[in-house]
């Protein structure tokens, strides 16, 4: 199927533009992206034709129930490397998302694995990413391959072992498989514009969250990631050069990150709880302290007020 054709006939592109992107080098696996990124369409016109050639649906958004039995299972590492998600399920028929609807393996595999009947429908890349967040939490992806390769060898370090040698803990806080995940956990602050991130442990539960706008917001991290606790909480202290074997007395430590070429401070809390060791993450972003009203989101008729009040 040739989607530079398909937009043609459609009048979504001119006959030159089909020619620039057919000599245009082309890596992306998406069908018709390459259009997309000179600029000639949007994702949605090309999904849009593709799905009414094709004959299937096209959802803009996806904003149907977060029912947890959607994914019963269904392996993470499936949903994130095909980047397909459950959106409705019922007699034993599967409805999915994909931006993809040529990728035809990944639906098969998803068949396969479930024991389903599997119905594609068309959707925007970035609301799929989102479902799939929402759905499987922060990290879910990492966490599943670290609990399916148990670090490689590496023995888990569980919380309530109390014997884990200073090494044990350095060798799994420099997994890669770790370090990714600790990433993900800072990247998702930074784009929910989170000010602060709380690593909280419980007997049964590490539980994550971000203070946005004031409020915490539980981060939906999947259950596995309990069995990673203190090569999690290692590896932070690792960033902040604290003391990884000191457990018992509280640890104060600093991180300096760039990301997307911005300059983060994050100042590192280490506190011995029951459940273990939590940890509290402010994050500064430098030349950031100082903003103007403009940047606070209020209506135009509102800021004019509040000026005049000061």
């Amino acid at each position: 199927m040739h989607i530079g054709k398909i937009l043609l006939q459609r009048g979504l592109i001119t006959a030159e533009q089909l020619d620039t992107a057919e000599h245009t080098p082309q890596t992306e696996a998406a069908p018709g992206e390459v259009f997309v990124r000179l600029g000639y369409v949007s994702e949605p016109e090309v999904l849009k034709a593709l799905a009414e050639e094709l004959g299937m649906r096209y959802e803009e958004s996806l904003l149907g129930p977060l029912d947890p039995k959607l994914v019963e299972g269904i392996p993470p590492k499936l949903v994130f490397d095909r980047q397909i998600v459950p959106i409705a399920r019922s007699n034993g028929k599967i409805t999915v998302a994909t931006a993809n609807p040529l990728a035809l393996d990944g639906l098969d595999e998803l068949a396969t694995v479930t024991g389903c009947d599997v119905e594609p429908v068309v959707s925007p890349r970035e609301q799929i990413a989102e479902r799939i967040k929402k759905l499987f939490g922060v990290g879910a992806d990492t966490v599943d391959r670290m609990v399916g390769d148990q670090f490689g060898g590496v023995e888990v370090l569980r919380e309530g072992a109390r014997d884990e040698s200073k090494e044990d803990l350095l060798e799994a806080a420099a997994d890669a498989s770790l370090i990714n995940l600790v990433n993900q956990i800072l990247i998702e602050a930074l784009e929910s514009r989170a000010s602060d991130i709380h690593i909280e442990p419980f007997e049964r539960q590490l539980r994550v969250r971000y203070r946005i706008d004031g409020v915490l917001h539980d981060a939906g991290t999947p259950a596995q990631i309990k069995m990673f606790q203190a090569a999690i909480v290692s590896r932070i202290k690792i960033m902040a050069n604290l003391d990884v074997a000191e457990k018992r007395m509280p640890q104060d430590g600093r991180i300096m990150l760039r990301v997307a070429g911005r300059e983060i401070d994050v100042r590192v809390s280490v506190i011995p709880t029951l459940g273990g060791e939590g940890v509290a993450l402010r994050i500064l972003e430098r030349g950031s302290t100082h903003i103007g009203l403009s940047e606070l989101g209020m209506e135009g008729d509102d800021q004019a007020r509040f000026e005049r009040f000061i």
